[in-house]
């Protein structure tokens, strides 16, 4: 609010930056898990990616889905970086 004038901001807005993320999100998991040798991983980094993606998605039907977005984004970042950790991703040995 500047000199007495109002915002009006409505989520529907805000959806804008969902897609934005699920784009880098998806562009981060194709790259990584084809780079990554370890199957279980790969499987873990789509399983989080889809739930994010459902749940981005559905979120407004299903006030719930807001906390297994929030959780997903969390284990897919998670996920990134003990892959990373790994070294799989980037083929840099971590010493």
């Amino acid at each position: 609010m500047l000199l007495g004038g109002s915002v009006h901001h409505t989520h529907s807005e805000w959806q804008v930056y969902d897609f934005v993320f699920l784009l880098v999100g998806l562009i981060a998991v194709v790259f990584s898990s084809k780079s990554s040798d370890v199957t279980w991983m790969k499987w873990l980094m789509w399983f989080t990616y889809i739930s994010l993606a459902l749940a981005l998605f559905l979120r407004h039907n299903f006030h719930w889905l807001e906390y297994v977005a929030y959780a997903s984004s969390f284990g897919l970042i998670c996920v990134h970086v003990y892959n990373m950790y790994l070294g799989k991703s980037c083929k840099i040995p971590i010493s």
